[in-house]
C-alpha cells in the first residue's frame, strides 16, 4: 500500500485533481454506480461512499477526508444503506 501512496505523491497535483473530479462525477452517476456495483460485485452504497470520498478529496485536496480508512468507509456504507434511498 505504501507503493500506491508513493505513486500518488509523485503525480502532478493538477492531474490528480482532474482524476479525482472525473471519479467524482462518474461515481455519482446512477447508471455508472449500478454498472460498477454489478461489475465489481459490491453494493451501490459502497460506490456512493467512494464517490463521497472522491468529492471530499477533490474539493479539499490538503485536508484529510472524513473517510480515510476502510472501517470509516464501511460505516458510511452502512449509513447510506440504512437510509434506504439506494437501489
Amino acid at each position: 500500500m505504501n507503493n500506491l501512496k508513493s505513486t500518488l505523491a509523485q503525480i502532478d497535483d493538477e492531474l490528480l485533481a482532474e482524476l479525482l473530479e472525473a471519479a467524482q462525477f462518474a461515481l455519482n452517476d446512477t447508471r455508472t454506480a449500478k454498472r460498477l456495483s454489478a461489475e465489481l460485485d459490491i453494493p451501490v452504497a459502497r460506490i456512493k461512499a467512494l464517490a463521497y470520498t472522491a468529492v471530499q478529496l477533490s474539493m479539499e485536496p490538503g485536508a484529510v477526508p472524513d473517510i480515510s480508512t476502510v472501517a470509516q468507509l464501511d460505516a458510511f456504507q452502512e449509513e447510506l444503506t440504512g437510509l434506504g434511498k439506494l437501489n
